[in-house]
């Protein structure tokens, strides 16, 4: 499953499964949501003045997301795959040059070939790998896409299989919550239904990953690491060291 809010930033990187490379994701959107307080000063709707889109569909007295609760409690998650040193620290270079080379524009499977040329097989390997006990950065099933794990990074960041559980539950309450929003209205159906249908998600994430998720999340995003919705993983499952960052600690804190 790729959640409402991921599939909705990589409609582009991945028709026909081709990725954009440097695509952007939405992160601190999801920092935000999961950061926000309980009521969030919403109204009765859950709309935010600061939204910058409306969360009804035009044309249409009613909004495209309900207010109630959604039980996510069934949701599967696998744990990260972590296997730290397959993809050396340079892995994010060569794939920009991977991409660069096929025209900005690349498949899954383009882009697993030529990290087994350019990095090695194990890379490769561990970047994409079949639905299985744990989950790679890229979770294949056959040769279709099934998860975009960005929430391995979360996991590995904050140390804790419960609170990647929480926060890929936190998604998939999004993504059912959302599901019927335009791109233009899903701003404000993330900022509505955190308090309401989503709010027993949101709250079980910051349990499990304390004060600190949106900082992972933030992180787990940088466009350094080329894809927003998986690049952290490959750096957190796949290399192991982290990137230098100036300051972003210090931000995040």
């Amino acid at each position: 499953m790729i959640d409402k809010l991921v599939a909705m930033a990589t409609v582009s990187m991945f028709a026909g499964l081709v990725f954009a490379v440097g695509a952007a994701g939405c992160s601190q959107e999801e920092a935000e949501a999961v950061s926000a307080s309980a009521d969030g000063g919403s109204d009765a709707r859950g709309a935010k003045k600061d939204t910058g889109a409306s969360p009804e569909v035009e044309g249409d007295d009613e909004a495209c997301y309900s207010d109630d609760k959604i039980d996510v409690s069934t949701v599967v998650y696998k744990p990260a795959r972590v296997q730290a040193g397959a993809c050396s620290k340079d892995v994010f270079d060569k794939i920009k040059n991977i991409g660069e080379a096929l025209g900005g524009r690349i498949t899954a499977a383009e882009l697993k070939d030529g990290l087994a040329m350019q990095e090695s097989e194990k890379c490769a390997d561990c970047v994409f790998a079949e639905d299985g006990e744990e989950w790679a950065p890229v979770v294949m099933e056959g040769d279709q896409i099934k998860v975009l794990n960005f929430v391995g990074c979360v996991e590995v960041k904050s140390g804790s299989v419960a609170c990647g559980e929480a926060y890929f539950r936190f998604r998939a309450c999004i993504s059912e919550a959302c599901k019927d929003c335009s791109s233009v209205e899903v701003q404000g159906c993330v900022a509505a239904v955190r308090s309401t249908a989503c709010g027993d998600a949101i709250q079980a994430t910051k349990e499990a990953c304390g004060d600190k998720v949106d900082a992972y999340i933030n992180e787990c995003g940088s466009a350094q690491y080329v894809f927003s919705d998986f690049g952290g993983s490959i750096q957190e499952l796949c290399v192991g060291n982290p990137i230098a960052d100036a300051g972003s600690d210090a931000d995040a804190n």
